[in-house]
């Protein structure tokens, strides 16, 4: 009876420790594949984003310059 009392106790502290490591190794791995599908994305490049915006509100305003001339005959 002593020895039941002892085992399950013992059993279930070392199920829940082997748990807890497998969680945690699963959870570096997916760590892990998250930063290697970061890393294979194109970088944020800020100045990128800037020009092509400039690029096409230059464009946008030409079009709609030419729109309106058109219409009203100007052009």
């Amino acid at each position: 009876m002593f020895f039941i009392l002892l085992f399950v106790p013992l059993v279930l502290f070392l199920s829940l420790v082997l748990f807890i490591k497998k969680y945690r190794k699963n959870q570096r791995e997916i760590a892990f594949w998250d930063a290697q599908e970061k890393l294979s994305q194109p970088q944020y490049n800020p100045e990128k984003i800037a020009f092509e915006k400039r690029v096409a509100l230059e464009n946008h305003a030409q079009l709609s310059q030419s729109f309106w001339a058109k219409l009203l005959g100007l052009k």
